[in-house]
């Protein structure tokens, strides 16, 4: 997350830390085919939380050093324990507390951008975009992931996840964020004053004929969905037995032999001129 302004949605706790970890890995098989790190040096990656999405960059992109900026020290603090376990880190890597509106870089500072499920979060998503592109230099590239709440889908209906799912959107968005912001990327990259904008939707489609990969996707979700409940609960929309139903129709959609999810998120690229 990168806007002290915000209330982030999911919280600090070291499980929901740990949760961080365990999502970056799951769906990077859907990010990384689509990020070229590979004639870039000095990246900033906005919003690096607890580090995920530095490590696996760091892996695969092997001559660049990355700056990371996360306006939470205690997001930052973790990022700190988790890096330093990893000798293909060692040396690569800066971690700052900045606000992602005013970053303290210089223009033309940078040869690549990244963020991940950041803009989600901030208020002000456009005045992060322009900061970006404001200590990009030149020809650099920014590579963003944004999600798009309102793609979710899951067959059979399961009210419970539906009521709770309504609820999470609606207080992200009372939070100061925006859970559908992926569709607009393109729109807000264009407007921050960037070229060369590629907008791609990458979507999870799990059903009967990968059973394993759908169990694990249900139990992403459940994850995800759970990471919110503190919040709900506080803002009273849903009811207090509310979260273990939800806790038992993911557990019988693991069990439903037909069960179908989907899930769409945006992918964009973009260059300085």
């Amino acid at each position: 997350m990168s806007d002290p302004s915000s209330v982030y949605l999911h919280g600090f706790s070291s499980e929901e830390q740990q949760r961080l970890l365990d999502q970056a890995h799951f769906i990077a098989p859907l990010i990384y085919p689509g990020i070229h790190f590979d004639t870039h040096a000095r990246i900033l990656e906005i919003g690096s939380g607890v580090g995920a999405q530095t490590e696996i960059l760091l892996r695969m992109f092997p001559n660049i050093h990355i700056t990371c900026i996360d306006a939470h020290g205690t997001q930052l603090s973790r990022a700190a324990q988790y890096l330093e376990h990893f000798p293909h880190a060692k040396g690569r890597y800066e971690l700052l507390k900045q606000d992602a509106q005013k970053l303290d870089f210089a223009d033309n500072s940078f040869d690549g951008v990244f963020l991940c499920w950041i803009l989600e979060h901030v208020a002000h998503p456009m005045q992060v975009l322009k900061e970006a592109y404001r200590v990009l230099r030149p020809g650099a590239t920014l590579f963003a992931n944004e999600v798009m709440n309102s793609s979710f889908f899951i067959y059979p209906h399961r009210e419970s996840i539906w009521t709770y799912w309504q609820a999470f959107n609606q207080v992200q968005s009372e939070c100061g964020g925006d859970p559908h912001i992926g569709a607009k990327l393109g729109g807000f990259l264009s407007e921050a004053g960037f070229d060369e904008i590629q907008t791609i939707p990458k979507a999870l489609h799990l059903d009967q004929r990968n059973p394993e990969g759908r169990r694990k996707a249900l139990r992403y979700w459940r994850d995800l969905f759970l990471s919110a409940r503190e919040q709900l609960q506080g803002a009273k929309l849903i009811p207090a037995d509310l979260t273990e139903k939800v806790r038992e129709e993911f557990f019988d959609l693991e069990n439903c032999t037909d069960a179908v999810l989907y899930y769409a998120f945006m992918q964009a690229s973009a260059k300085k001129s």
